[in-house]
């Protein structure tokens, strides 16, 4: 039998506490490896370096935030593939910006506060069933 795949998944956050939680909830998922950043600058050095599966953010951020990590991921001008899941979360539900990131082809958008077991489902659901992303020129 082949060894099950480990999904790398990047965890983003500004504030500490939560980037915490969203780390240890995943953590306790099967075949799941974590990595966890602060700041959106942290976040792009990991993109860039490591295997990322999926990514969970933060929209409200310094920059660069959740919204700004996500366009440029979709445009492909990260190391990670354009087309990854990803999982965006907010305090504050603005519409423009959960709008706007939905142009995007975001997975989900999951409101603030959020529950581990919500987050472990959301999570498992979205590393089994793709989404077809568009091509990144079309997000340019």
């Amino acid at each position: 039998m082949a060894p099950a795949r480990i999904f790398h998944i990047l965890v983003v956050d500004d504030v500490f506490l939560m980037c915490d939680f969203l780390y240890k909830v995943i953590s306790t998922i099967q075949n799941c490896k974590v990595f966890k950043a602060t700041d959106g600058r942290t976040a792009i050095e990991i993109l860039d370096g490591e295997p990322i599966d999926m990514l969970i953010t933060d929209i409200e951020m310094k920059a660069p935030n959740g919204l700004e990590l996500l366009k440029k991921l979709r445009c492909g001008t990260l190391n990670t593939p354009h087309n990854i899941p990803v999982l965006m979360f907010s305090g504050n539900t603005y519409k423009d910006m959960v709008l706007e990131s939905h142009a995007y082809d975001i997975n989900d958008f999951l409101a603030k506060p959020v529950s581990a077991d919500g987050l472990k489902k959301k999570v498992q659901l979205h590393l089994q069933n793709e989404k077809p992303i568009k091509a990144p020129e079309y997000y340019q």
